[in-house]
Parts: C-alpha cells; sequence; structure tokens
C-alpha cells in the first residue's frame, strides 16, 4: 500500500478475479463483460470495463478532508487527452463498482483490516482515522453508492430499440425551466458520455450514483429499483 502503482499486479496469488456474466432469467446486457480483479496482498481493485482501465488502491492520500488521509484511490486516464487521473473516493465507491461481480465484501475485508491497524487507545488521530473507515464499510453495506453498469445497459437496450432520450429524460424529470428535456444531463449522470471536472478539468465517467439519483436513472428506464436489486 503506498502512493504507488508498479507493474507487478497480475497473476499473484491471492488475487480474486471474476468476469462478469448476465443473470440467468434476465436480458442480457449490451455492454461487453466486466472483468475485476481484487488483490488483496497490495490492497487493489483492478477493474477493465469497455475502454476503460481503471484501478483503485488503498493509499495514504495527501489531500484534507474527509477524503484525505488513508483510504482509497482510483486511477484512471483522462477519456480524452489520455493523461492519468488520481481521484481519491469513498470505500462505498469501490463497493458498488466490485459488487457487479460479487467482489464487494473482499473490498470492505480490505478497509476494514486497514481501520483495525490504526484502532489504536489514546491516539484520538489514529482513533478518527480507523472510525471514518469503518463507517465507510457500513456506508457501503448500506449502499451508499450504487453502480450505474445495469441501468447503462438497459438505457442502451431502449435506445437500440428506437425509444428516444427525451422520453427517458421526461420520465426522469430531467428537464429544463422551458420545457426541454435536458438530454446531455441524464447521458452525464447515467455514465454514457464523459464529464469534465469543473474544479480539476480531468475527463471521466461516472460508474456510480446516489440512491435518489439512481431511483431518477431506473424511473427514466420505466422500471423500478428492486429491478436492480436494491
Amino acid at each position: 500500500m503506498g502512493a504507488r502503482a508498479d507493474n507487478q499486479t497480475l497473476g499473484l496469488t491471492g488475487m480474486a478475479s471474476v468476469t462478469e456474466r448476465p443473470c440467468e432469467g434476465k436480458k442480457p446486457f449490451a455492454l461487453p463483460p466486466l472483468d475485476i480483479q481484487v488483490d488483496p496482498a497490495e490492497g487493489r481493485v483492478l477493474v477493465r470495463d469497455r475502454d476503460e482501465l481503471i484501478g483503485y488502491e488503498l493509499w495514504f492520500r495527501p489531500r484534507r478532508g474527509h477524503l484525505g488521509g488513508p483510504g482509497w484511490m482510483e486511477l484512471s486516464f483522462d477519456l480524452e487527452s489520455g493523461a492519468p487521473i488520481e481521484t481519491a473516493v469513498p470505500t462505498s465507491e469501490v463497493m458498488a463498482v466490485a459488487r457487479d461481480a460479487g467482489l464487494d465484501d473482499q473490498v470492505a475485508e480490505l478497509t476494514g483490516s486497514l481501520a483495525a491497524w490504526y484502532e489504536a487507545p489514546g491516539h484520538e488521530a489514529a482513533d478518527r482515522v480507523a472510525a471514518r473507515l469503518h463507517n465507510e464499510v457500513q456506508a457501503g453495506e448500506g449502499r451508499e453508492r450504487l453502480s450505474l453498469r445495469a441501468v447503462q445497459a438497459r438505457l442502451i437496450e431502449r435506445l437500440v430499440a428506437g425509444e428516444s432520450v427525451s422520453l427517458m429524460c421526461e420520465r426522469a424529470g430531467y428537464v429544463h425551466r422551458s420545457g426541454q428535456p435536458d438530454t446531455s444531463w441524464l447521458l452525464r449522470r447515467a455514465g454514457l458520455v464523459p464529464v469534465r471536472c469543473s474544479r480539476t478539468g480531468k475527463v471521466r465517467r461516472a460508474r456510480t450514483a446516489g440512491y435518489e439519483v439512481f431511483c431518477q436513472l431506473v424511473a427514466a428506464v420505466d422500471a423500478s429499483p428492486h429491478e436492480f436489486g436494491v
């Protein structure tokens, strides 16, 4: 664990690897299979999703605030420039992505192990780190963040079938004050088109959403959350 990403990340003992497959009895995914590998020894989660390679790693993050200090860092590439992007993310984000392959418990265990290491009676700063990490695991188990992949597949299926994005926007409530559907907002929130961060200027695709936005996107495809296991 640390602020590095070496090349020896494949073929290590103890690494779990799962390729997502469509569930029986449900519509087949419109997206290519998702490949996720969890490396407990290095505290890493490696994701191959469509045209993206994404890594999550437990780091000592230099920034301040609730996403600073020990925790998960997302390592990806800018979708326009190809430049590497480092984004601090909570455990719930990584668990949501790993849940698509049934590996969220392993992410929780990795974070929990790090939290346990920081539990030091009489050391307030260390105890705060441990408490934050434990809270992040609880948030992940409570599905504070939800993967967008299944919703993306349903959106694509409907688009291929000829349904308009405008109609989906109306269902989701993504409408301008003028009454025009906000198609860009829907596609960006759904992670189907990349978003440029106004603060950093980096371009990345949304992979998860909070419950409220997730439900809006589910409404866009005329479905209910329980159809997506929520």
